[in-house]
């Protein structure tokens, strides 16, 4: 067990979207360099587990890029997704690939209720239980759209952002004219 000063700088960090495993950007989380570049430039996450958001969000994909987005609506469906703790060299670039820094993702404090209390890595089940896991409930950092345009607001809504429709339709960083892609900004 490490000390709990080494634990402390993680952070719970729930994720619904293309930084998911076996997504595009999950080399982030895994500390590559980037998605082609296995090199490590950041200490690997701790995948924790499966998990729900105890409030309900909206998640949509749109924009020309196919992109998964979470806003922050009135609405009835809790998002699917996976909890990871990160240090903070990862929390800052995770800002960085959301744009954080230029208000295309706000980073905000939400509930998630955990799918399982089975955590393999023994870090990952110490953090847990310290953040609250144990009861059913984690504070966990999100990326969101706190005022979503209306173009977002319309598209259809869905509970989880599955593999099958990243594969088909989601553009790349790499591949894209611009970095911004959320309509109506």
């Amino acid at each position: 067990t490490q000390p709990m000063s080494a634990l402390s700088c993680r952070h719970p960090v729930f994720v619904y979207g293309t930084l998911k495993r076996g997504f595009f950007n999950h080399y982030v989380l895994t500390g590559q360099r980037s998605a082609t570049d296995p090199e490590l430039v950041r200490t690997p996450a701790l995948f924790c587990t499966p998990a729900v958001t105890c409030d309900c969000f909206k998640l949509v994909v749109g924009g020309k890029y196919h992109v998964p987005f979470l806003l922050n609506t009135v609405c009835d469906t809790q998002i699917s997704g996976e909890l990871y703790f990160v240090d903070d060299a990862t929390l800052d670039r995770l800002d960085e690939l959301e744009g954080v820094s230029s208000g295309y993702y706000q980073r905000k404090r939400v509930q998630v209720s955990p799918l399982s209390n089975e955590i393999e890595d023994a870090e990952a089940a110490e953090l847990f239980a310290g953040a609250g896991g144990d009861t059913g409930v984690v504070q966990t950092e999100i990326y969101i759209i706190e005022e979503p345009t209306e173009e977002l607001l319309e598209l259809e809504g869905l509970t989880e952002y599955p593999l099958e429709l990243h594969e088909q339709s989601y553009v790349r960083p790499c591949d894209r004219e611009a970095f911004s892609d959320v309509p109506g900004r």
